[in-house]
């Protein structure tokens, strides 16, 4: 935790150093890590995470960039396990306002749903008839930090199941 830290903080002084005078683009895609500079090639994974980068940017900035900071995420299906939280002291200024605006021709889809893969067909269900047992599919329930997902609804392929 200590080194993302470090970096995180390493991150911010070059992009003070390197972008005072212009905006500063924070990149997010779905192939991104949370490790990386948040650059269009080395983007960030999560919009959580350029949140915090764009706020320790503000307040670790002698000279803010003149035309915002801006949040680019490219298209995908972006999983939130929790809510994504902006804080007025994220919003920005008057001088230097926070962007979080969608890439060039690209839409970005956050959702609070968990996809749930590696469906198979059900083995070994004496307590069913055949024709009833014979559809049925089973899949193991998402892990998130190390606990199973408790849900209330189930969707297959935009319907409610």
């Amino acid at each position: 935790m200590r080194t993302i830290q470090l970096k995180t903080c390493l991150l911010v002084i070059l992009f003070t150093l390197s972008f005072s005078s212009y905006a500063t683009e924070i990149w997010v895609a779905t192939n991104g890590t949370d490790n990386n500079p948040g650059t269009k090639e080395k983007p960030l994974a999560t919009l959580s995470h350029a949140l915090f980068m764009a706020q320790q940017l503000r307040l670790n900035s002698a000279t803010l960039p003149a035309n915002g900071i801006h949040i680019i995420i490219k298209g995908g299906y972006y999983y939130l396990t929790k809510p994504i939280v902006i804080t007025t002291s994220m919003q920005g200024t008057a001088n230097c306002p926070l962007y979080i605006e969608a890439a060039p021709n690209e839409i970005p889809i956050f959702s609070g749903g968990i996809p749930v893969t590696k469906w198979q067909k059900a083995t070994n269900i004496t307590t069913l008839p055949t024709e009833i047992s014979s559809k049925l599919l089973v899949a193991k329930t998402p892990m998130i930090n190390g606990v199973p997902l408790h849900f209330r609804e189930l969707w297959i392929n935009n319907n409610k199941a």
